[in-house]
C-alpha cells in the first residue's frame, strides 16, 4: 500500500487527482504514441494506458468532471497534507506539481506477477514519456524525495544500475523504490526486475507508434480471460470472451439506482464493477439458466436484477434484502453487513431492459460520500467536494449502454462508459496489488504511516551488550 502512494506521488495517474493537469504545455514535439505500452512485459495483467495525458484530461473537463481548478486545489491540498510528516510539505507540492506537469504526453500504470525475489509478489509499474529534460526533471524528483518519500522510504538513497540504466534506489524498512529519470522518461516501480524487463522492451520499440484517436487503453486478465478497454474520441468500449449466444439484455425495475450495472450470465465478480464485490455475491438469488443484472445501487449494498418468467416467483432472498416484482421483472439488493436495504422512490414503477449502463457522475459522486472506496488509501476523498461543486449537474440521469451484436462487447459514451469503469477497477486491482480473478476480493489494509520527522526525541544510539550480561551467561 505504502508503495503505490507514494508512486502515485510521483506520477499521480489516478482520476481523483491526475485532472489538476492545467499548466500550460511547453512548445516542443509531445512525446505520445505507445512506445510504453509496447515495450510492456507481456506477463503484466492490470494496464491503464494512455498515448496523450493533456489531451484525455482536456476530454474530461468537456465531459462536465469539473473544472482543472478545482482538480489542482485538491491536488495540491492532498500534497499539503501528505507533506506535513516530514516537516517540508510545500516542498512536496512543488515537486509533485513539477512532475505532474512533466507528464505532458504516453502515461502507463501497470500491474504484474512477479517473483517475490527482491521486491513483491506483484509489481507496480508507472512511467511516463515527457518533453522535458533530465535537468529539469531532477529538479522536482528532489523536492519529491526531500519533501515526501524519507518518511517512507528512510534508508539513504543510493545509485544502482538496472539494465544498463542508472536508477535512484530508495532502501525502505521492507521494500525499495526505484525511480528512473532521463531526459524524456520517468519510470517508477517497486521491483527491479520490473522495470528491467520494461527496459528491455523499450531497446526493442522502434518509432513514435502513434495511437490516432485512440485516448485511453485498458487491460484486465489475460489470455482468453482478458477483459479489454478503450476510449475512441467520444466513446467507450469494452469487450470479453463470453460463453453467451449472443448479446444479454436484462431488465432492471425502477427504485435500484445504480451507480453501475452490467448484464451477465450468472451472479458474479465482473471487471467493469468499479471495486471488488464482497464473496456473497456468488450467493445471490436467481433463476437458473436465465442472466441477471449485477448492479451496485447509489444507496449501498449489491444486487441483482432479472426478468420474471410468467406464473414464476421471485428468487428467495434473505431477512434484510430490498425486493421488487413489477413489469414482469425483479430486484433483489443486499445491503453492506446484513443491513436493510432501502428501496428508492416509485420503486418498480418502471422496468427498463438494457444490456448494462451507468448513472452519469455516479461513480465520481460515490467517491466523494464513501459510497465507494478510493482505489488509493490516505487520500482524504472530502477533497472531491470541491471538484463535484464544479461538475455540470444538468443531467445525472442512468445512461444505457449499448450491446453489439457480438456476445461479449458493449459501448457507451466517454468518462461514463464502460472503459471507464473497467479502469477504476484496473487501478483499484493495482493499487491493492490484487490479481485479476481472485477468488475472494481482498479488501486493503491500511498501513501506519511513519513517524513524522518534524520533532520528537531522538532514540539513543544501540551498544554492544556487556560480555558478563545476562545473555552471555
Amino acid at each position: 500500500m505504502r508503495t503505490f502512494r507514494t508512486l502515485a506521488t510521483l506520477l499521480l495517474a489516478l482520476p481523483v487527482l491526475a485532472f489538476a493537469q492545467d499548466a500550460p504545455r511547453p512548445k516542443l514535439p509531445e512525446p505520445t504514441g505507445l512506445v510504453l505500452l509496447s515495450a510492456l512485459p507481456a506477463r503484466a495483467d492490470l494496464v491503464v494506458h494512455t498515448p496523450d495525458l493533456p489531451t484525455l484530461l482536456a476530454s474530461a473537463a468537456e465531459g462536465g468532471l469539473g473544472s482543472a481548478k478545482a482538480w489542482r486545489a485538491a491536488f495540491r491540498a492532498q500534497m499539503q497534507a501528505w507533506g506535513e510528516r516530514s516537516g517540508i510539505p510545500q516542498t512536496l507540492v512543488q515537486g509533485a506539481e513539477g512532475m505532474l506537469d512533466a507528464a505532458d504526453g504516453e502515461v502507463l500504470l501497470a500491474g504484474l506477477p512477479m517473483p517475490a525475489i527482491g521486491g513483491p509478489a506483484r509489481a507496480t509499474i508507472l512511467a511516463f514519456r515527457t518533453s522535458y529534460t533530465q535537468k529539469r526533471l531532477k529538479k522536482s524528483l528532489e523536492a519529491i524525495v526531500e519533501g515526501g518519500l524519507r518518511t517512507a522510504y528512510p534508508g539513504v538513497p543510493h545509485a544502482e544500475e538496472i539494465h544498463g540504466r542508472p536508477v535512484l534506489t530508495l532502501p525502505g524498512i521492507d521494500d525499495a523504490l526505484y525511480i528512473l529519470v532521463q531526459d524524456g522518461l520517468v519510470v517508477a516501480s517497486d521491483h527491479p526486475l520490473a522495470m528491467g524487463l520494461l527496459f528491455r522492451g523499450l531497446e526493442s520499440t522502434d518509432g513514435p507508434e502513434p495511437a490516432g484517436k485512440k485516448l485511453l487503453e485498458v487491460r484486465y486478465g489475460r489470455g482468453d480471460a482478458t477483459w479489454t478497454g478503450w476510449t475512441y474520441g467520444g466513446r467507450e468500449s469494452v469487450s470479453w470472451r463470453s460463453a453467451s449466444k449472443g448479446p444479454l439484455a436484462v431488465p432492471i425495475p425502477n427504485g435500484v439506482g445504480p451507480i453501475v450495472a452490467v448484464a451477465v450470465e450468472r451472479p458474479g465478480d465482473v471487471p467493469l464493477l468499479p471495486v471488488p464485490p464482497p464473496s456473497w455475491v456468488s450467493g445471490l438469488p436467481a433463476h437458473a439458466a436465465t442472466p441477471v443484472q449485477i448492479c451496485l445501487p447509489a444507496r449501498g449494498g449489491l444486487g441483482v436484477c432479472g426478468a420474471l418468467p410468467e406464473g414464476m416467483s421471485p428468487p428467495a432472498g434473505i431477512a434484510g434484502d430490498g425486493t421488487i416484482v413489477a413489469g414482469g421483472a425483479w430486484s433483489t439488493v443486499r445491503g453492506v453487513a446484513g443491513d436493510a436495504f432501502i428501496l428508492g422512490p416509485d420503486a418498480g414503477k418502471r422496468v427498463r431492459r438494457v444490456p448494462g449502463g451507468a448513472q452519469r457522475l455516479g461513480w465520481l459522486e460515490a467517491w466523494a460520500s464513501g459510497r465507494l472506496d478510493l482505489p488509493l488509501l490516505h487520500v482524504d476523498r472530502t477533497l472531491l467536494k470541491g471538484v463535484l461543486d464544479t461538475t455540470v449537474h444538468e443531467n445525472t440521469d442512468f445512461i444505457a449502454w449499448t450491446a453489439t451484436e457480438q456476445a461479449g462487447e458493449l459501448r457507451g459514451p466517454r468518462w461514463h462508459g464502460p472503459a471507464t469503469f473497467l479502469a477504476l477497477r484496473t487501478i483499484h486491482g493495482i493499487a491493492t496489488k490484487t490479481a485479476p480473478g481472485a477468488a475472494v476480493a481482498r479488501r486493503a489494509v491500511r498501513v501506519p504511516l511513519p513517524p513524522s520527522t518534524d520533532g520528537g526525541a531522538d532514540l539513543p544510539k544501540p551498544v554492544k551488550p556487556r560480555e558478563d550480561s545476562e545473555d552471555e551467561k
